[in-house]
């Protein structure tokens, strides 16, 4: 049976993601008991005293549909709390993230089959911003599942968010993407059950569909289900594709754009009795790090530092553990394991060649840079990086939290 209490050994083996976002250099077994003795005084018998979420702005392009604001816990206390209470939640209501990479690898496994079929995409409007907090806690306190001390601090979470006026659940939290799943387990469950469904996922509210049926029918029954399970959600329509084999002689394409990769395949299977399908990063994501590797030599027209500047390059064109703590977590992020499901590699190429043309740019701020870089005699240092290497040699590299925050601070 889990073990729900705020006790030092439990909230102690939730510590380290804290521990490396918040500490600064404290010595660690110093600030977990810093920070639990912070917890206690915080904590009564009725409530959980939390300190108002950090507001951060998040560009438009990195937000799943919504405002571009986004938040974090005041301390390390709260921070620790909500692990817990979030940690608590997952366990007892059995809820498992989606894997991005396993959504897409079935998809492209399913577009390989011959059979016809319909595909719809669709997406919630303005998704975190408008779940109804309120009922989804008061439903979730209702239910004996969780402790005491855990629905106490689920209700103090709820009162902070309203003396903070936040709509919805604050993108950023860890607590707030678990009750998001929860709000949406019975719109999942009712979407599976329909008879001409054979495949459904959600990424966090990125809704891919596979049918018998067209997507105007699918969309339809989607809208319906999600008035029941969810009211105050709406659906926003997105792609509606239909694979219906053409004629004979005919050989159509079409295009998914899903979860970061653009995936070309045919209409009607070339050989075998399979299409074929071309996976590759979606235009988005290409345009995203060009202009990240084009902000990154302009910012070093201005403040000149090597060493930050060669971070950024090698942040881009490789690969890193997402925490940055090898030992502790096993996510990895970058030019391979963001994109590691590619057939066509041209983008690599693509890549290194948009690179490789800001060397020779006219662009005022990029050409001073090279120029200072040359001066300095380390274009040539520059130049080795390559993005098809870090992707086909799965190239890792190491980066501190400050370190990380300052290779971020131009994008």
């Amino acid at each position: 049976m889990l073990n729900q209490s705020l006790s030092q050994k439990n909230l102690e083996q939730l510590q380290w993601r804290t521990s490396y976002k918040f500490n600064n250099g404290i010595v660690e077994k110093i600030f977990f008991e810093d920070t639990f003795k912070e917890i206690q005084r915080k904590l009564s018998n009725i409530e959980y005293e939390f300190d108002d979420f950090k507001i951060k702005k998040i560009k438009k392009s990195t937000t799943t549909s919504g405002n571009n604001i986004a938040y974090d816990s005041g301390t390390a206390a709260d921070e620790l709390i909500i692990r817990k209470v979030n940690d608590n939640i997952k366990r007892l209501f059995r809820i498992k993230t989606a894997d991005r990479n396993s959504i897409v690898k079935q998809v492209i496994s399913l577009l390989h089959d011959s059979q016809p079929i319909f595909i719809t995409r669709l997406d919630i409007k303005s998704f975190y911003d408008s779940i109804d907090a309120n009922s989804l806690i008061e439903e979730i306190t209702r239910d004996n599942l969780l402790s005491y001390e855990s629905r106490m601090i689920l209700l103090s979470f709820r009162e902070k968010l309203s003396v903070q006026r936040i709509n919805g659940l604050p993108r950023g939290l860890c607590l707030s993407a678990t009750l998001s799943e929860l709000r949406l387990r019975k719109f999942d469950q009712k979407i599976r059950e329909i008879r001409e469904v054979y495949y459904y996922a959600r990424f966090v509210d990125d809704i891919i569909i596979f049918s018998i049926s067209p997507a105007t029918e699918i969309i339809k029954l989607a809208e319906r289900i999600l008035k029941e399970a969810a009211p105050e959600l709406q659906l926003n329509t997105g792609q509606k594709l239909s694979l219906i084999s053409p004629e004979k002689n005919k050989r159509d394409y079409s295009t998914l754009d899903y979860l970061g990769y653009r995936i070309n395949f045919e209409s009607r299977p070339s050989k075998k009795n399979k299409r074929k399908v071309v996976v590759k990063i979606s235009p988005k994501k290409i345009s995203k790090i060009k202009n990240r590797i084009q902000r990154s030599i302009t910012a070093f027209s201005s403040n000149k530092n090597v060493q930050l500047l060669k971070a950024r390059i090698k942040f881009l064109t490789g690969n890193q553990y997402v925490i940055g703590d090898a030992q502790r977590t096993k996510l990895k992020s970058g030019i391979y394991y963001n994109y590691q499901l590619i057939n066509d590699k041209s983008q690599l190429s693509e890549l290194d060649q948009h690179f490789n043309s800001l060397f020779t740019s006219h662009h005022p701020p990029i050409k001073s840079a090279i120029s200072e870089l040359e001066r300095m005699g380390l274009l040539s240092m520059i130049k080795r990086y390559s993005f098809r290497f870090g992707f086909e040699c799965k190239v890792m590299n190491s980066f501190d939290k400050r370190t990380r925050t300052k290779i971020k601070g131009c994008w």
